[in-house]
């Protein structure tokens, strides 16, 4: 398999460099909160999607410049309402403002794959993904964020991503110690990032933000979104650095994975949420995270920034510990409980997921590590497959754990050049026979209780917004017989935000 794929990668990706070379040279708009404030997209971001300290601190203030974002604006917004209403309030309608340009953008993801398929091992899949971005602000405390993806996975079947609304309070001081946020949001309790925030990209999202309970077809996961109600903050530390950052949610707890494949399961049944309801029962899931980041850029911004947002060597953080060494790093603890019913019926999975993640950075490297248990328990017990047929192989359990370990690494060799690996080592403490009315047993075996899973993916930004990846991932010992997400891979692609 190594050498089938390894042995394509010289002729396509001289193909993909000649093709790119004669193609992007005006690929050069930016999305809306660059328009906003005429800089570059790597102002926040290290390599799009990932975002680097200020672009924390950027999301952390509502999507604002940290410390008041007024001089910083290029797109003047148009005012609606006198400021002078202000002292009127009650009696005038206290003043806004909206865009003045559209604040809109549009990102495109093409690929070539070589993978395992029982059909065909190598694909172009032309256009994976289109999608539309909408962001900015409205006056001083509102700020609103939306990804519509029109295309996805080479189907012509549109889903909302996220969508939300962020209200910051200009009353209290400082700035940013409490915000609230409202719609379809990745709540912050995930570990590892996230999965829109990750420097890999193929199949990117780590295993410890989504994984399927397979037994119980629990397909519950952190990613891609959630809709319910959150509020965060944070306090910067000692001398303006590092700090103190909280968030609490109540949401649906919908089974998010089943909507990443427009309704249907992968293979694994057919959704428990009934047609037009946003959730399978009234209990609503709660989470909460607590982190302190020790060193480097205050986690709701802090010091000096030029009027011009131009920055060098941004990916950096910290203070200089050694030589000429930067350094900091944020420990954070989460925990998420809710209840979901099973297969329609009234025996109810009660589940949390808990753990600790590190986020490390330390000179051009930067270092992600997370802990997580997945933790699933049954009013009543059911058998290992269940779910698909109905017979019991396995034996009958109620209460299923998953342990999963996860360390990254980032590393800047140029500003336009990152690599990354991730090494994940994955604990059920089950074992699960895949069978159903489409597939013999016989032909999908019981996974093994641990295996692990590598990831590299390399970045090279052509420019600030167009940006060539080549990654692969595999699996060693026997991964979970469920769909592409588990296949050894290889991807060559081209991402452009304009």
């Amino acid at each position: 398999m190594a050498k089938k794929i390894f042995g394509s990668l010289l002729p396509i990706g001289a193909l993909i460099l000649i093709s790119i070379g004669t193609a992007i040279e005006n690929a050069d708009a930016i999305p809306p909160f660059a328009r906003k404030y005429q800089t570059a997209c790597t102002t926040c971001h290290t390599a799009f999607p990932k975002l680097n300290p200020f672009g924390m601190a950027f999301r952390a203030n509502g999507y604002r410049v940290p410390g008041g974002d007024e001089v910083f604006v290029k797109d003047e917004p148009i005012l609606m309402g006198a400021p002078a209403y202000k002292r009127l309030w009650p009696e005038a309608v206290w003043p806004s403002d909206i865009p003045y340009l559209p604040p809109i953008g549009f990102t495109m993801f093409t690929n070539v794959w070589i993978g395992e398929d029982k059909e065909m091992t190598t694909e172009f899949d032309g256009l994976e993904e289109f999608a539309i971005l909408l962001g900015g602000t409205l006056g001083e405390s509102f700020s609103f964020f939306m990804d519509w993806h029109l295309w996805n996975w080479g189907q012509n079947k549109g889903w909302l991503d996220r969508a939300f609304i962020v209200y910051t309070p200009q009353w209290l001081d400082p700035l940013g110690i409490f915000n609230a946020q409202v719609g379809q949001f990745e709540p912050r309790a995930s570990p590892m990032l996230g999965g829109h925030r990750n420097q890999i990209t193929l199949k990117g999202t780590p295993t410890a933000v989504a994984w399927p309970v397979y037994p119980i077809g629990n397909l519950w996961g952190f990613y891609p979104n959630q809709k319910g109600i959150e509020f965060f903050g944070g306090l910067n530390g000692p001398k303006g650095k590092g700090g103190f950052e909280w968030a609490a949610g109540i949401v649906n707890g919908e089974q998010s994975i089943v909507q990443m494949f427009g309704g249907q399961s992968d293979g694994l049944g057919p959704p428990t949420r009934d047609h037009g309801r946003f959730d399978d029962n009234d209990f609503k899931d709660f989470y909460g995270r607590l982190s302190y980041k020790i060193g480097g850029m205050g986690v709701i911004g802090g010091g000096e920034v030029e009027e011009s947002l131009v920055t060098t060597e941004n990916w950096q953080d910290g203070e200089t510990l050694f030589g000429d060494v930067k350094s900091s790093a944020k420990f954070g603890i989460f925990y998420y409980y809710g209840k979901s019913d099973f297969l329609g019926t009234e025996n109810q999975d009660r589940f949390s997921r808990y753990g600790a993640d590190v986020d490390w950075i330390i000179g051009n490297f930067n270092v992600i590590g997370s802990a997580v248990v997945y933790d699933d328990n049954l009013d009543d017990a059911v058998s290992y497959d269940s779910k698909t047929t109905g017979f019991p192989q396995d034996g009958f359990d109620d209460a299923f754990k998953t342990y999963i370990y996860t360390v990254e690494v980032d590393w800047v060799v140029y500003p336009w050049l990152i690599p990354a690996v991730r090494y994940e080592w994955i604990q059920p403490d089950y074992s699960y026979t895949a069978s159903s009315a489409f597939a013999k047993t016989s032909e999908n075996p019981v996974t093994t209780k641990n295996f692990e899973r590598l990831s590299f993916d390399v970045a090279m930004l052509l420019r600030a917004n167009v940006k060539l990846v080549a990654g692969t991932h595999f699996s060693i010992g026997e991964p979970p017989p469920s769909g592409s997400h588990w296949r050894d891979q290889f991807r060559i692609g081209l991402d452009i935000a304009f």
